[in-house]
């Protein structure tokens, strides 16, 4: 898949002091005229106040040209741009401020993009279809593809899913399915290229094709081994778990709208058992974060994904009250709480009447080891990180706009929406070799292993 890097430079000049020096001819500071510059270039149109103002022709001095609509100096409305000695053609679109925020580009070697721009360049959604007939429909960041959309092969096979572009050119890279046009499929994960997870192909007619070979996992092949859960503490992306859940992983990712895309982890804490992850879309309704810290026999919900997905793929909730101020050992970074917690529910919010974040589950107490000690089964004996140790590290992290507690109690229908909308189910995927590593540190999901 070809990479495309033109960087779109938009140079709008506001007219000199001395308009008149080179005013060639016509009224160059309300109407309309010719402006030459020393340096070669020239403006012809409209003028407003000595600007250039209305419908005109700009060209650079290094051949570029943009004929089109003007407000005070800067390009602004519809226009088009020609390019001189790029391999961009041109571009038609539409201009605010001297930026294109929306149009269409025409590159030298037959390639047409259609989109959305931003500070000059090609991000968010837009087509481009491309000289050799491959074509692709979906998300751009920085002039590249990357995100999530369709790839059209000049051939009539297609990928659908996450894709990503490095120095060496676009890459399918993420959750995606991949259409043959044989009639087959390959679905599951992709990375770099390269397909990762699951092993099947499947034919139209949903009937299993498992090649022999593939079928045997090699401990460099990559697949999903373990979960948990991750909220949301931002509009723009911006999400929590804990650190353990993410440590090892090859590649996480978070179940958004029904389907599995690759998350960035931006930064973790493995002290307090931290992890801050990012997402490339918006995020509706995220948590506030309590600014004081829970108090003793305070109600609290606890949200997440326990056991996975293998109870079913909805969240889950679970109540109870704050049992202690403290953790294990005096673990004051840490509250104890009574709501119930499984495998899975790591990195999940602990969340008051208000709907305001108090805490992020992280453990239970190992039962094989009060069994051990006490000769009992410990019940209702769960753990989170307080509410203040997770604002000095998102704070830490240069996130300091975050939504306002909620002062005001919330019904049971008002906390399970938030809990649906904000809740996430995420994934670990590592390598065979690295899951049998940490298999003792995870919860992994064996069945993987049954394979060999």
């Amino acid at each position: 898949m070809k990479k495309y890097l033109t960087l779109l430079l938009i140079i709008s000049f506001g007219l000199p002091q001395n308009i008149h020096a080179n005013c060639q001819w016509g009224d160059c500071e309300n109407g309309k005229g010719l402006y030459k510059w020393n340096n070669g270039e020239t403006y012809e149109g409209q003028f407003k106040n000595r600007y250039r103002h209305g419908v005109g022709k700009y060209q650079w001095e290094d051949g570029d040209i943009y004929e089109g609509n003007w407000v005070e100096g800067l390009q602004d409305g519809r226009g088009t741009q020609t390019f001189n000695g790029s391999d961009s053609l041109r571009i038609e679109g539409k201009w605010s401020n001297g930026i294109i925020f929306e149009g269409k580009q025409f590159f030298r070697d037959g390639a047409i993009y259609e989109g959305e721009y931003k500070d000059g360049q090609r991000n968010g959604l837009g087509n481009i279809r491309f000289g050799n007939g491959n074509s692709y429909s979906g998300e751009f960041k920085d002039n590249q593809i990357s995100g999530k959309g369709t790839f059209t092969y000049a051939s009539g096979a297609r990928y659908v899913g996450e894709m990503i572009t490095d120095d060496d050119g676009t890459k399918r890279h993420g959750l995606g399915i991949n259409y043959f046009t044989d009639g087959t499929l390959k679905e599951g994960m992709f990375i770099k290229d390269e397909f990762s997870y699951p092993t099947e192909v499947f034919s139209d007619d949903s009937t299993r094709i498992v090649d022999e070979q593939q079928s045997l996992i090699d401990d460099d092949q990559i697949i999903p081994v373990s979960s948990g859960t991750a909220f949301a503490v931002t509009k723009v992306g911006h999400l929590v778990t804990n650190h353990h859940v993410i440590d090892g992983c090859r590649m996480v990712s978070l179940r958004f709208n029904g389907r599995d895309i690759p998350v960035d982890v931006l930064n973790f804490d493995p002290i307090n058992d931290l992890a801050l992850l990012k997402i490339s879309r918006p995020l509706k309704n995220p948590y506030p974060i309590n600014t004081n810290n829970a108090e003793l026999m305070q109600e609290v919900y606890v949200a997440g994904y326990p056991f996975g997905d293998s109870l079913s793929n909805s969240v889950k909730i679970t109540k109870g009250i704050v049992s202690s101020l403290t953790g294990l050992f005096n673990n004051f970074s840490n509250v104890q709480i009574d709501a119930a917690l499984q495998p899975g529910n790591s990195g999940g919010p602990i969340f008051d009447n208000f709907g305001n974040i108090i805490g992020v589950a992280v453990a239970k107490v190992d039962l094989r080891l009060i069994l051990e000690n006490y000769g009992t089964i410990p019940e209702n004996v769960n753990f989170g990180i307080k509410s203040s140790v997770l604002k000095d590290f998102l704070v830490s992290n240069n996130l300091r706009s975050l939504p306002s507690p909620n002062l005001s109690d919330l019904s049971n229908s008002d906390l399970g929406k938030k809990a649906t909308d904000s809740t996430y189910y995420i994934g670990c995927y590592m390598t065979v070799a690295d899951a049998k590593r940490l298999e003792s540190e995870k919860v992994i999901y064996t069945d993987y292993f049954n394979k060999k």
